[in-house]
């Protein structure tokens, strides 16, 4: 069970407690918040995965336009898996940077990065 929706919802709720509206972050940031991550992301990978079956069916069957076209629509649905990543990638960039808060509660924001940090035990190997 994949658990991207979690990303989703935990970088949505720290928006908004920072001042950011819901259409601004479906405008200015990258991944697309009105859509389930878990559903998109099963969806993309069963296609890569039925192109793939395509192509392996049409190789068997000396059916090489077949088993070309399938790799060309497997290339699609796997760039659009990156563009998945990146769009959690770089919402994860603009949660973390320090202009985050829009809010005149200056108590919300984010504390300098020290060089090394260690999580302390009670967020290691919890399982909320």
């Amino acid at each position: 069970m994949t658990k991207f929706n979690e990303i989703k919802i935990s970088l949505a709720e720290l928006a908004e407690s920072r001042g950011i509206s819901t259409h601004e972050l479906n405008e200015e940031w990258n991944i697309n918040y009105r859509v389930n991550l878990d559903e998109d992301f099963e969806r993309l990978t069963a296609l890569l995965s039925n192109y793939m079956r395509i192509h392996r069916l049409a190789l068997k069957q000396n059916d090489l336009l077949a088993a070309r076209s399938a790799l060309v629509n497997a290339r699609v649905i796997a760039h659009s898996l990156c563009s998945f990543f990146e769009d959690i990638k770089d919402d994860l960039i603009l949660a973390a940077q320090s202009g985050l808060n829009r809010t005149d509660n200056r108590e919300l924001d984010w504390p300098p990065l020290l060089d090394k940090y260690d999580f302390d035990e009670k967020y290691r190997n919890n399982q909320e």
